[in-house]
C-alpha cells in the first residue's frame, strides 16, 4: 500500500481515477517481468517483481481504491466451438477491466510499449469469461484506442551514376509500434545503428550503407514510435 500511495502522490491533487489507473499500469510494466505463474498470490509477485502484469496491475488498483476485474478472452486463433465448460488453452489471455458497465476499458499487459487500454487484433470481438462468483460471459470491443498503423515518407536524391540518398520517416501506432518497442528493448545504444542497418536496411536495399538513425518513442507506451533515418546505397 506504501507503494501505491508513494506513486500517486505524483499526481496533481485533482487527479481522477483514470489518471491513478494509467500511472500504475505504467508502473507495473516497467518493474514487473512476467512469469507463468497466473494463479500464485498477487502480494508475492508484486514484492518479487515478477509474475502475472495483469495479477499484479489488479491487486494495484485494489490497494489503490479503483473498482476493477480480470477477465479471460478466446482469442481469434482458438478454438471457437462454444462450450459450457470453457478450459484454459481456450481462453487464455487475461485482461484487467476498470470503468463503468457501459464503456469498460480492458487492459493488456502482455507487452511493454502497449498503450493504456489497447487491445490487440486476436482480442477484438472476441468472448470473454468474467472472474467473478456472479461472472457472466462478456465480449470485447471490435475497436481500441488506437490504430494498427504504419506510414513511411521517403525521399530519395538519386545521382547519374545510378547510387543514391535515400532519407526515411517511418511513424508507427498500435500493433506495429508494440513490435517494434519489444525488438527495440534490451538493444545498448552503442550497437543500435549496426544491427538495424544489418537486420532491417540492408534486407530492403542490399549494400546499403546507414548514414544516422533516430528513434523517438521507443521508451514510452503511448504515442507513435518515429524512426528517421538516411542511408546511401551504390545502386538503386
Amino acid at each position: 500500500r506504501r507503494l501505491v500511495e508513494g506513486l500517486v502522490a505524483e499526481l496533481p491533487r485533482r487527479a481522477t481515477d483514470l489518471d491513478r489507473a494509467r500511472l500504475l499500469y505504467a508502473w507495473t510494466l516497467a518493474n514487473i517481468e512476467p512469469a507463468d505463474n497466473v494463479f500464485g498470490a498477487a502480494p508475492l509477485m508484486l514484492a518479487g517483481r515478477s509474475g502475472s502484469r495483469a495479477r499484479v496491475l489488479h491487486y494495484l488498483y485494489e490497494l489503490a481504491g479503483i473498482d476493477a476485474d480480470l477477465v479471460v478472452v478466446r482469442t481469434v486463433g482458438a478454438d471457437q466451438t462454444v462450450s459450457p465448460l470453457p478450459d484454459d488453452e481456450t481462453y487464455s489471455t487475461l485482461l484487467v477491466r476498470i470503468g463503468p458497465a457501459d464503456a469498460p476499458i480492458y487492459i493488456s499487459t502482455n507487452q511493454r510499449g502497449t498503450p493504456f487500454g489497447y487491445t490487440a487484433p486476436a482480442v477484438r470481438g472476441q468472448d470473454a469469461l468474467e472472474l467473478a462468483a456472479d461472472g457472466g460471459i462478456v465480449r470485447i470491443p471490435e475497436t481500441t484506442v488506437v490504430e494498427d498503423r504504419r506510414t513511411i515518407d521517403l525521399d530519395a536524391q538519386l545521382a547519374a551514376d545510378g547510387s543514391a540518398r535515400i532519407v526515411v520517416t517511418e511513424t508507427f501506432t498500435g500493433m506495429p509500434a508494440i513490435g517494434w518497442r519489444t525488438d527495440l528493448e534490451g538493444v545498448p545504444a552503442a550497437v543500435l545503428e549496426e544491427r538495424f542497418e544489418a537486420a532491417y536496411v540492408a534486407r530492403m536495399f542490399p549494400g546499403a550503407e546507414l548514414t544516422s538513425l533516430d528513434i523517438d518513442g521507443r521508451e514510452e507506451n503511448e504515442g507513435p514510435l518515429v524512426m528517421r533515418y538516411a542511408f546511401e546505397i551504390a545502386s538503386l
